[in-house]
């Protein structure tokens, strides 16, 4: 489910007397803090390091799209693409892939599905693709190149073979299943059978152009947590604990039922702690309100993603309200106005979920 029906802890304004964790700054690239005035400025250039990847990637794969000519920048239906995301999360569970991890896979998938000369192209080589990026993906995370035993070969290609037959049978590939299951104790099916993923993770390797350093946005989420923490010295830690716990859970959400290109990690992870923050109520929803929506429709918007239906009211004072709002800059990098765009997709997208 979108909504977290746990309920916020009242938010508590004094300082924690417990010190900053040390893993906050050191989570930091060459962070050095220094006092400008009331400010207090800490470097910007990890989070702008994998910013700028992530719009790397998205002009990599939307110009590709183009030069290929697709119809119509390509885009695999929702139902297809669940498939394909439940196949990753299947992996995930043999393996012990991490959260993080999985939602790497589903957005390399996103932008090697877009790169298909057509939407046909894409379906059909979908199965295929989610396969060989958990492949790539698993042996980067262990350092261990992944299929050498035979029992994990013939697994995974016949759960490729059985996502291409679904495909097939819901009506979103057209042609016969050429590919059939292999056994594995037939040493020739499976060598034959692992030639061929391996091909398939060489045509990942080149739709990406060799890259397949993607930041989730779990992983954003937790650099902009780390960053708001040091940047309030520890004020309202419960409440900043609690949006991050359940950010994490929405997000993950989200990324399931939108694309990579359709709502950036980034942008899913500021306006996720955005949408988080003032719903533990120390953050007035006003605040944040894009200058190009409505009070009232922005309200009731807002208030339909809530499990009470009705907007949260803010309990701290106004100059708590302020330093609040300069540390989610601070922890995000963005200026008021960034905020607020990603809030309104985020909204924008839990409507549509729900």
């Amino acid at each position: 489910s979108i909504r977290c029906r746990r309920s916020p802890p009242p938010p508590r304004v004094a300082s924690d007397p417990r010190p900053t964790p040390r893993r906050v700054t050191m989570s930091l690239s060459r962070t050095s803090a220094r006092m400008t005035g009331d400010t207090e400025y800490y470097s910007d250039e990890l989070l702008a390091l994998r910013e700028q990847r992530e719009r790397d990637l998205i002009d990599f794969t939307t110009k590709a799209a183009v030069d290929s000519k697709c119809e119509g920048h390509p885009r695999v239906p929702n139902e297809a693409r669940s498939a394909g995301i439940q196949l990753i999360e299947r992996f995930a569970i043999r393996y012990g892939y991490q959260s993080i991890l999985m939602a790497k896979a589903v957005s390399i998938v996103d932008l090697v599905c877009h790169r298909a000369r057509s939407t046909a192209d894409a379906i059909r080589g979908l199965p295929a693709t989610c396969v060989a990026v958990c492949h790539l993906l698993h042996s980067m995370e262990s350092g261990v190149v992944h299929g050498r035993r035979q029992d994990n070969i013939a697994h995974d290609w016949n759960a490729q073979v059985a996502l291409s037959k679904r495909l097939h049978d819901e009506g979103f590939i057209e042609e016969q299943v050429s590919i059939n299951n292999v056994s594995p104790d037939d040493a020739a099916e499976i060598a034959e059978a692992r030639g061929a993923m391996r091909k398939q993770q060489l045509e990942v390797w080149r739709k990406m152009d060799l890259q397949l350093d993607v930041t989730c946005a779990e992983e954003f989420l937790t650099m902009h947590w780390f960053r708001m923490d040091a940047a309030i010295e520890g004020s309202c830690r419960s409440s900043l604990d609690w949006a991050w716990e359940t950010g994490v859970i929405l997000s993950s959400a989200l990324m399931l039922q939108t694309t990579f290109l359709e709502l950036p990690p980034r942008v899913l992870a500021a306006g996720t702690l955005c949408y988080k923050l003032i719903s533990a109520k120390v953050l007035a929803l006003d605040i944040l309100r894009p200058v190009d929506k409505d009070g009232s429709m922005w309200e009731a918007t807002f208030a339909a993603t809530q499990h009470d239906r009705r907007v949260p009211a803010c309990t701290l004072p106004e100059r708590a309200q302020a330093r609040i709002l300069q540390g989610l800059k601070v922890a995000t990098a963005m200026d008021l106005q960034g905020l607020q765009e990603c809030l309104a997709a985020v909204v924008e997208h839990v409507a549509r979920a729900l």
